[in-house]
């Protein structure tokens, strides 16, 4: 298979030529076209089956109607996709890494994978969710005994601890494929995944964030058009959000090996990168 990314068996230390933005969505592209149903496969064993729940008339259901008692058979696709998701955002992203620097990948070599890195993602979520209560905790306390401040105070006090938890998200943009690609995890991936980001920041996610509302208007556009059709609605449904999803997941890896290029860091994404070093070499078969 013809890499998209320097292939992985490279024995030099030289990183890859940073990429324009119209560049990292054309490789995401190409790698979506060139390897759709596997990686559309992937994604659909969460979307299909959230969209079925969805449409049941579970909560999050947006088709305006009221919501029916669910079915057994709906909170059961509720249930598949949330124990799916992680198993699946794991091989995906895996996935992509593997395909965009040439190595061939099977759909159980994907399962696999996310079977084995979906018990620590998910761990590593939780250290990011205790560290997202650390940061609100300073906003708690100007909420409750703000009112003893004076007004000019109190706005200021608000805006700063309100920075806290938000800068915290944005230097977190690649935790996942940190998580993923370099098999760094818990407190350890939080650190790598905020030095990584060093100086593009605002550029990382926003390319995330421009993606990823794009991808969301198209998923809500099919939902809206495709909901009242019986049977068909909620499958095809499905697969645009899971196209939107696979495509997503495909540019995030994508510009995680553009970050790392612009950082002057190696082709070794399974150890925890750092600048490379003259007498030092990549490991045979990496």
């Amino acid at each position: 298979m013809e890499p998209l990314w320097p292939p992985p068996d490279s024995r030099t230390a030289a990183p890859a030529a940073p990429s324009s933005l119209p560049q990292i969505l054309d490789t995401a592209f190409d790698l979506l076209r060139r390897n759709g149903p596997l990686l559309v496969g992937l994604a659909a064993l969460v979307y299909v089956p959230l969209a079925f729940a969805t449409m049941a008339g579970l909560p999050g259901g947006s088709s305006g109607r009221p919501a029916a008692e669910p079915a057994s058979w709906a909170l059961a696709a509720l249930a598949l996709a949330v124990v799916a998701l992680p198993i699946v955002l794991s091989g995906l992203t895996d996935t992509c890494g593997a395909l965009l620097r040439g190595r061939e990948v099977d759909a159980g070599q994907a399962l696999r994978t996310g079977l084995v890195l979906a018990l620590p993602l998910v761990a590593t979520l939780f250290v990011v969710a205790c560290a997202m209560v650390a940061a609100l905790a300073p906003l708690g306390l100007v909420i409750l005994w703000g009112d003893s401040l004076p007004t000019l105070l109190q706005v200021a006090a608000t805006i700063g601890t309100l920075l806290l938890p938000i800068v915290l998200m944005l230097r977190l943009s690649l935790l996942s494929q940190v998580v993923v690609l370099e098999r760094v995890f818990g407190p350890r991936a939080l650190l790598r995944a905020h030095r990584l980001v060093e100086g593009q920041v605002l550029r990382v996610f926003g390319i995330l964030f421009l993606v990823s509302l794009l991808m969301g208007f198209l998923a809500a556009a099919a939902e809206f058009a495709l909901r009242d059709l019986p049977g068909v609605g909620p499958a095809a449904t499905g697969l645009i959000q899971a196209v939107g999803f696979a495509y997503t997941t495909a540019v995030g890896v994508v510009l995680y090996a553009d970050v790392r290029a612009r950082r002057n860091e190696r082709e070794d994404w399974r150890v925890a990168a750092d600048p490379p070093s003259r007498d030092r070499t990549l490991p045979p078969g990496v």
